[in-house]
């Protein structure tokens, strides 16, 4: 919406609502409350994730079916979390659970291939039109791969990555994740600022952090470093800062700078002998729910309804943003999408990292008051919609996204 028409955030008041949602939300989660200070006996935190201890509690989940997750205290949540949008065929999808069940039967480890890889790697080479594949079991161990490839075949150490991208937790890319803005440096030499403690100087040494949407800054890095550069990794979008857009022609753009200097871009093809390993890569019971999930459930019809929905909750939260007159717009691909907390078109990190993170976790409070589950730790509004998600749970979503226009705007 236009800038000069939209309200400013009352704070003050925004803190208020923070405290009466807050106060609202405890009583529901005592069993969870409760349950962290005995999983603290024996796990570190209470959690099995830092990422799960999320202001104001971590909520303990019981099970799930389809769309909807429950907690162990009984509530019942539409789920637009969504396991951080890994589960888009939903929660115990019948066909996936069955697949499952008849491997698990045959044996569930044997450390050797099984019958579903030709099928598996047939069927991700028609889509992607990537003609070789090899599986691991998490993005952190995918994107460490994937960067040892780009290492091993350009004979160079140096990487690029995009500032406020996160591409696992492994030490060659756990940098520059979301940094503080007191951290960042000048946006024409950002600071390569270690996402934890315990990573060496030494990797830092190798990373160059640049911005999203920038082939002028993503140059400069090339130009810096000659033939020290052996790839650069980046999200076709950005999704750390809610979801962020590649403008026309940066991505085609990457890949000819890439090229140009000899340097590899995403999921580069590589004609090399390679020597990949993990015990559990692969694993049956892995193999049979991806076997099931590319043949029997992400089939053509089911983007169909993802756009279906995707229009209904743009749609639908694009028209409260604008009655309301809020400084937000609503943005997202695919099953993906995001409410942006301010007046202009982020761009990249540095645009989303002044944006007061109260206001987005507000809006959580208020989808959670109110039976949909949202992802924790975001600084901006994300949602996942699964195969089962409806307009109609679309239509939930924006409804209670009204009740909290109404009140950051009264």
């Amino acid at each position: 919406m236009a800038a000069d028409r939209s309200i400013e955030f009352d704070f003050d008041r925004i803190d208020g609502l923070i405290a009466e949602e807050e106060a609202a939300l405890e009583p529901k989660h005592k069993a969870s409350i409760a349950y962290r200070t005995v999983a603290e006996r024996y796990v570190a935190g209470g959690v099995a994730s830092s990422w799960q201890d999320s202001r104001p509690h971590a909520i303990f989940i019981d099970h799930g079916r389809g769309d909807r997750i429950y907690d162990i205290d009984g509530n019942e949540y539409i789920d637009f979390h969504l396991g951080y949008g890994a589960m888009v065929v939903g929660h115990a999808h019948p066909l996936i659970v069955d697949a499952i069940e008849k491997a698990a039967h045959g044996g569930t480890h044997f450390a050797q291939p099984t019958k579903d890889l030709g099928v598996i790697g047939e069927n991700l080479a028609d889509r992607f039109k990537l003609p070789l594949w090899r599986f691991a079991n998490s993005g952190t161990e995918t994107t460490l791969e994937a960067i040892r490839l780009m290492r091993a075949n350009t004979g160079r150490d140096m990487l690029i990555k995009i500032e406020g991208s996160y591409h696992g937790h492994h030490d060659s890319i756990m940098f520059s994740v979301g940094p503080d803005r007191s951290q960042i440096g000048p946006r024409e030499h950002p600071i390569t600022v270690p996402q934890a403690m315990g990573i060496p100087q030494a990797f830092a040494d190798l990373v160059r952090v640049v911005p999203f949407n920038d082939l002028v800054e993503a140059r400069r890095a090339f130009e810096e470093n000659p033939g020290k550069i052996a790839g650069m990794i980046v999200e076709p979008a950005m999704m750390n800062c809610g979801v962020i857009l590649p403008e026309a022609g940066y991505l085609e753009g990457l890949k000819e700078l890439c090229h140009e200097h000899g340097a590899y871009l995403f999921r580069p093809v590589i004609e090399a002998e390679y020597d990949m390993a993990g015990t559990f890569n692969g694993n049956p019971l892995t193999m049979a729910a991806t076997r099931t999930t590319l043949t029997e459930v992400l089939t053509p019809d089911v983007y169909e309804q993802f756009n279906r929905v995707d229009k209904a909750m743009k749609d639908g939260l694009t028209s409260v943003a604008e009655r309301y007159r809020l400084p937000c717009y609503v943005t997202g691909v695919g099953a993906k999408g995001s409410v942006i907390y301010s007046k202009q078109r982020v761009r990249e990190y540095r645009d989303a990292v002044g944006i007061d993170e109260r206001i987005s976790y507000l809006a959580w409070l208020f989808q959670q008051n109110r039976g949909v589950f949202k992802s924790p730790w975001t600084t901006q509004e994300t949602w996942t919609l699964s195969v089962f998600h409806t307009e109609d749970d679309a239509a939930r979503y924006v409804a209670n996204f009204e009740e909290f226009a109404a009140a950051v705007a009264s």
